[in-house]
């Protein structure tokens, strides 16, 4: 439940990142779109600072991933 959690946060910090920004995130928006209270959010992140953090790095795992997935299609074309 907790992994859960934690990964409905964070998926409500990329979507909020990717439609605004950094500045998007705050506590409330992103608890609220997880369905969670916003004192759950400091269970599994320091602060948002650190939602901010991992959210980002993910989003850059994903890209990487996507723009890897592209250049082994067009070498093996």
């Amino acid at each position: 439940m907790a992994d859960d959690t934690r990964s409905r946060l964070l998926e409500a910090a990329i979507d909020a990142i990717d439609a605004g920004g950094e500045a998007a995130v705050s506590v409330e928006t992103i608890a609220k779109a997880a369905g969670v209270s916003a004192p759950t959010i400091y269970n599994h992140f320091r602060n948002r600072e650190a939602l901010v953090a991992e959210a980002q790095a993910q989003r850059f795992d994903r890209q990487l991933g996507r723009d890897f997935e592209r250049s082994e299609e067009h070498t093996s074309e």
